[in-house]
Parts: C-alpha cells; structure tokens; sequence
C-alpha cells in the first residue's frame, strides 16, 4: 500500500481519538484550541469532537468559547464552570440542534437567562438533552424548577443533579425541597435525581456535619418515597476530578458516561 495513502488513513483515525474529547484545563489551552479550529476544514470539528470539558474559564475566554461550541456542532456532552449562551444559540436553527445529550455546569447563575428574548432558551437544539447537572450551590438562589424550565421542555430529560448548601436559608429550603418533590412527580421519564448538600464555603471548626442540616432531613424524607431520589454530601471541585487522566475511550460513537 502507497505510504501516502497509509499515513491518510493512520491520521484519520488519530483523528477520531484525538479530538473525540476535548479537555480546555486554562485559558491558554482554550485560546489555543480556538486557533485550531480555524485551521481545519469547518466540518471537521462537527464530524470529530463529541464532547467538550473546560474546567477553567473566565469572561475574557467567552468569545472564544462561543466559536468553539459553534464549530462542533455534533457536540454530544459539555462540561463547563458556567455559561452565558451567546445569541448565536437563540437561532432557529442553533448549531447544537438536536445533538446535545448532556450538560454539566458547576453552578447555575440566573444572570445566565436574564437580559435574553425570553426566560427560555428552547432554541438550543436541547430536544435531545438526557443529562442536566448542576453540580455546586450557586451564591445566588434559584429553584430547581425554574433550572430546568430555562432548558426548555426537555421531553427525553432522564438524569438530574442539583445542589443545596446546608444552613442557608430555612424558607428556600422548603421552596428547594418542593421544587424536587414536583420534578419527581411530573416527570415520568426521570430515572435518577442526584442532590448534593454541600457545608458553607468557608466553614468553621463549630459547623455541623452536613446530615444534620434541615436540607437534609427534607431531602431524607422524599428519598423514603421515592427511590428515584439519590442523596449525598457535596465536595467542591469534584465535578473537575478524572478529567485530567482522561486515556482511551470506548467508542467512536458513543463518548464514557460519567
């Protein structure tokens, strides 16, 4: 065999381990791969990268996030600090239609949905999305209801993770503990509801142990009647953890769920 044509087709499948995963650790990783993305063919990245992880970011990167995303429009999986979605996504025809499965944010910033055409974003190709985790308490409060209503409908919606902080607020987690058990008994095709409690930020030697918070004794008693519902003490930072010691992966088609 021709040894052109040899190294075509080892590049080829490179290709597909390569940039089947995309891990963005620092500013400097996402600017760099935002230059690569000017380089290639534009169908390159829709047809390779199935999932894209940034565990560093901040708004001088938004731009160049923005493009990234755009450019992989078959993307399968994100994992991401936070996200203001650009107009570019509240198009009627939004680069991640109908591909995107899941999304995993570190927290929820309601700031997110504000100051857009509507308190929804159901133009974001979304349709398909099965995974929704938000996986630390935000400093800013924000039902869980009112979470998953930002998506849009969400019909194939299976997998949810929220986060409350222990001993924040009494009133807000009576609202936290209505809003779960209202996910719970609307969504039928829900198969798991994952809520982390998490200690103060900052806690002190005099704090209690997390399962004694009220948050906890509420989210005990829904968990009793209904085994959807998975309870758990948070640690911040844990949503970072494997990414970095990402190797082989299974599947061209299908990226590890984690």
């Amino acid at each position: 065999m021709d040894l052109a044509l040899v190294s075509r087709i080892f590049r080829r499948v490179l290709d597909v381990i390569l940039y089947r995963t995309v891990v963005l650790d620092s500013t400097e990783t996402l600017q760099l791969f935002h230059r690569t993305i000017q380089l290639k063919r534009p169908t390159f990245f829709a047809d390779h990268v199935l999932r894209i992880v940034v565990t560093d970011y901040n708004v001088a990167s938004h731009r160049y996030l923005n493009d990234i995303i755009a450019a992989c429009s078959g993307l399968r999986s994100l994992v991401i600090p936070s996200y203001k979605w650009s107009q570019i996504f509240l198009t009627e025809s939004p680069p991640l239609d109908k591909s995107l499965q899941s999304i995993t944010l570190r927290s929820f910033d309601p700031s997110n949905i504000t100051n857009q055409r509507s308190s929804r974003l159901p133009a974001m190709g979304f349709s398909n999305l099965t995974h929704l985790r938000i996986c630390e308490p935000a400093d800013v409060w924000c039902s869980p209801t009112t979470i998953v209503e930002a998506f849009g409908p969400l019909p194939h919606l299976s997998h949810l993770q929220f986060a409350r902080r222990a001993n924040a607020n009494q009133g807000n987690d009576e609202r936290f503990a209505l809003s779960i058990s209202s996910l719970l008994a609307t969504r039928s095709s829900l198969k798991m509801l994952v809520v982390g409690i998490f200690p103060a930020a900052f806690p002190t030697s005099n704090d209690a142990p997390v399962q004694e918070s009220e948050i906890w004794h509420l989210m005990r008693e829904l968990c009793c009647s209904d085994r959807r519902l998975i309870l758990a003490p948070g640690r911040y930072e844990e949503w970072k953890d494997g990414w970095n010691e990402i190797c082989a992966v299974r599947s061209r088609w299908r990226p590890i769920d984690y």
